[in-house]
């Protein structure tokens, strides 16, 4: 029997034992005696809180199940358990008529030392599920443009509004609060609020509370959601709230501007759980220094590839693939992993300037690991960083190790485009249309999420091909910088560097830059002009040019 399964068996009991010494209130038709002989299955689990599903004689019905530490206990004696909270929130928003699931039962569990258990028992919707996890798991469903997806986005804005006009500010409104039922014998779906527990009831929202909720709703749909449905949904919102006196473009744009802000704030609060112990990354401290990986890889493993970091270098049969003073690049594996080929960068300090300031800076193998991981999150394709050892003479100035993902059958722009040069011409040419879309795609999500590159250059981006289309990924993360904002010229500036590293290809045309171009404007959600942009690239592309050839000029 597995780990995993053995822990879901151990939570269940708990849960079990959690509900039999529960002092439970709320509606009298429910039967707590019931939950003493069931079998708990575990839907969900976050910090200190588990949600399971649990099948009843006469209904499933969902378990909250919260462990309340000292602070929060004490908390909530002032202003009540979180889920009595959520009880009598979700009674009040059904009084006013806004759709959220049915509560049952709610519980308070005797103190324990410093922590105190809390229960919340709701009705189960029929093939209900989360909208971010309803919208991915249908994504064909739900192209732009199609029935199904107008009717998602009027439902979602109907919603809000009815909340909004009744008085609900829903404290943390996102995707995975919002429950859909969508029967395929109905045209529309329909959506429900969940978590009310820190919920606000008051009169109808103002414009200011109203645009403070939905730029919460923005940040976890805005890369899901086009022009043409936020224009859809604010049409749909403003119509269910007539007594709102708003001008629909300044009002989207606020939402814009607010929800921008606020995604970059929790983005770089997320940046730092990367070199913190979490459900996703493990940090190890010993004696032969410090590990940073992935939970999946263990603990155990971290400690021995720490152990045997200066080895990692010299396993048989190890490639280099890159060598200069500042690092070393290898494909190897690692000891007692899968089989999956890794890229080992080894980084050491250039110069004495830089060994001396060492110990009072994280080393380029931490930094890389955050930049890899603060990529990921943000939806830009990059090698998955898998682990970082430290060495204890790397905390003063010596070596550090990176390990990342090894990507099959990747190959760098300029080898992919020379290989590209030797196939037929009507494949050349529709693979340079969808590879100029693709990479615009991806270096405009890339400034869309405020992020820079200073080397962005044929040797930086890799192509990946499957089922005859490309996937682009960016590398060699030391020139990235995870800015609050990118101004035009440094926006133009990146794009000019690749420019510059493209021009050695006579097979890329004037109609694919352009393209290339469009592809970037819609996804970094710029509205400039384009032949502005154009025009900007081609000025700092000359003067690149002329840093180059001065720099040829003084070596001769």
């Amino acid at each position: 029997m597995s780990e995993s399964t053995n822990a879901n068996q151990a939570e269940s009991q708990q849960l079990l034992r959690a509900c039999a010494a529960a002092r439970w209130r709320g509606q009298s038709g429910f039967d707590a005696a019931a939950l003493d002989n069931s079998t708990p299955t575990l839907i969900k689990r976050g910090d200190h809180r588990a949600i399971y599903r649990v099948d009843l004689p006469h209904g499933s019905v969902f378990v909250k199940h919260r462990t309340a530490r000292w602070f929060s206990a004490w908390l909530d004696r002032l202003r009540g358990a979180a889920s009595r909270r959520e009880y009598l929130h979700a009674l009040e928003a059904t009084r006013r008529g806004v759709a959220t699931v049915q509560p049952l039962a709610y519980a308070t569990g005797a103190s324990e030392g410093s922590s105190q258990e809390q229960l919340l028992v709701t009705a189960a919707l029929s093939e209900a599920s989360q909208l971010d996890t309803f919208i991915e798991e249908r994504r064909h469903e739900f192209a732009a443009g199609t029935v199904r997806r107008r009717a998602l986005v009027e439902a979602l804005a109907e919603l809000c509004a009815a909340a909004h006009e009744a008085g609900l500010e829903h404290d943390d409104l996102h995707a995975g609060n919002i429950l859909v039922v969508w029967p395929e014998s109905q045209s529309r779906p329909e959506l429900h609020l969940i978590d009310l527990d820190k919920a606000r009831f008051r009169a109808a929202l103002s414009w200011r509370a109203a645009r403070r909720n939905l730029a919460m709703l923005f940040c976890g749909l805005h890369h899901l959601a086009n022009e043409r449905d936020l224009r859809r949904f604010w049409h749909v919102y403003l119509k269910q709230r007539p007594g709102l006196l708003v001008d629909r473009r300044a009002a989207a744009k606020d939402i814009q501007s607010i929800g921008m802000r606020r995604i970059g704030r929790v983005l770089r609060d997320r940046d730092r759980r990367a070199l913190r112990n979490n459900r996703q990354f493990a940090v190890v401290r010993s004696a032969a220094g410090v590990a940073l990986g992935l939970v999946e890889d263990g603990k155990d493993r971290l400690v021995e590839w720490l152990m045997r970091a200066h080895q990692l270098i010299a396993q048989p049969g190890a490639e280099a693939l890159k060598l200069s003073f500042g690092g070393l690049v290898l494909k190897t594996h690692l000891p007692d992993a899968s089989n999956d080929f890794v890229v080992l960068k080894r980084f050491r300090p250039k110069g004495w300037l830089k060994r001396f300031v060492a110990p009072f800076r994280p080393s380029r193998a931490r930094i890389n690991w955050v930049r890899g991981h603060a990529l990921l999150a943000r939806g830009i394709a990059t090698a998955t960083p898998r682990c970082v050892l430290e060495p204890w003479p790397a905390v003063l100035g010596g070596e550090s190790y990176l390990a990342t993902e090894w990507i099959a059958g990747a190959r760098n722009l300029h080898l992919y485009l020379w290989d590209l040069a030797k196939r037929p011409e009507n494949e050349q040419r529709a693979a340079l249309r969808h590879g100029a879309e693709s990479l615009g795609a991806l270096l405009g999500k890339m400034h869309f999420y405020q992020v820079a590159h200073r080397d962005l250059k044929g040797c930086n981006l890799t192509a990946a091909e499957s089922q005859e289309e490309a996937r682009w990924y960016l590398l060699d993360l030391d020139g990235v910088r995870l800015r609050r904002h990118i101004s035009f010229e440094e926006r133009a500036a990146n794009l000019a560097r690749l420019a510059v590293s493209a021009e050695i290809h006579p097979l890329i045309s004037r109609a694919d830059r352009w393209r290339f171009l469009k592809a970037y404007a819609h996804a970094a959600g710029q509205r400039d002009d384009l032949r502005e942009l154009w025009r900007a690239i081609t000025v700092e592309c000359r003067r690149h040019v002329e840093r180059l050839e001065s720099r040829d000029k003084m070596i001769a």
